[in-house]
């Protein structure tokens, strides 16, 4: 059966994920360990970024595969942030020039041993409630089914499972009319890729979640930041409707 234009195509491991344009997709890594026992990586959180499914091609992954070409012409494969060093002028260049015509979602939502955390969720609990909410608020009106694809993790993907779970998921569409709120649900999944797979999307989910990451770390020991021109240009934009940041200082329980 042919599928219409802008329909996303991708081969996860339990099986093909089919996609259609008018759908929203999100594509997350993760960054740190959920027990946060590391001191010198003190947090854990989600980051990534989502788009309409059917402008997926135009606005993230041709350009980012020209960039690719461009600036990282000797990488084979998926670029991978912790592994890229200290990026030169011209790659932070090119990439700043990405991420800031970028008409595209980007986040980032983390806990840290200094959150608050005033609720019966653990970190990763916390965190992966936060993601779902993130996400739901970055859905459009019209959108017919929302998708979280997840980097594949040893360790992860079992919690992902166990916090989600395997039952219907929906998450909440808002919109305004004439003043008033209104909200409607629509059709969640989630899938994992490996970053093999070489996705642009998960590419990019890599640099978004190592930037804020770094970010926050750095913020929390009193070092400077070596990620900061990358993690500008990922968050510092002038069109902050695409930016949904989340560094959690305190979670409570709410009251029904």
């Amino acid at each position: 059966m042919k599928q219409p234009p802008g329909t996303l195509k991708l081969l996860a491991a339990s099986g093909p994920i089919i996609l259609p344009p008018d759908s929203f997709v999100a594509f997350v890594d993760e960054t740190g360990d959920h027990s946060m026992h590391d001191p010198a990586y003190p947090l854990f959180g989600f980051g990534g970024c989502g788009i309409v499914t059917g402008a997926l091609y135009d606005i993230i992954e041709a350009p980012w595969r020209q960039l690719k070409r461009r600036h990282f012409p000797q990488q084979k494969g998926a670029i991978h942030a912790s592994r890229l060093g200290r990026i030169s002028q011209k790659r932070l260049s090119g990439l700043q020039g990405f991420f800031e015509g970028g008409r595209f979602f980007r986040l980032a939502v983390l806990a840290k041993t200094s959150t608050a955390n005033r609720t019966r969720l653990n970190n990763h609990e916390l965190v992966t409630k936060f993601l779902l909410e993130t996400v739901s608020n970055m859905l459009p009106r019209q959108v017919s089914e929302a998708a979280i694809v997840f980097e594949t993790s040893a360790h992860g993907d079992s919690l992902v499972r166990k916090h989600i779970g395997d039952s219907d998921l929906w998450v909440v569409v808002r919109e305004s009319r004439k003043g008033q709120l209104w909200k409607r649900q629509v059709p969640a999944r989630y899938f994992f890729l490996p970053k093999t797979s070489a996705t642009p999307g998960l590419e990019i989910a890599d640099l978004i979640t190592h930037a804020a990451g770094c970010h926050v770390r750095n913020l929390l020991l009193g070092v400077e930041n070596s990620r900061k021109g990358l993690y500008q240009a990922i968050f510092n934009r002038p069109h902050s409707r695409w930016v949904r940041f989340l560094s959690i200082d305190t979670a409570t329980e709410s009251r029904k």
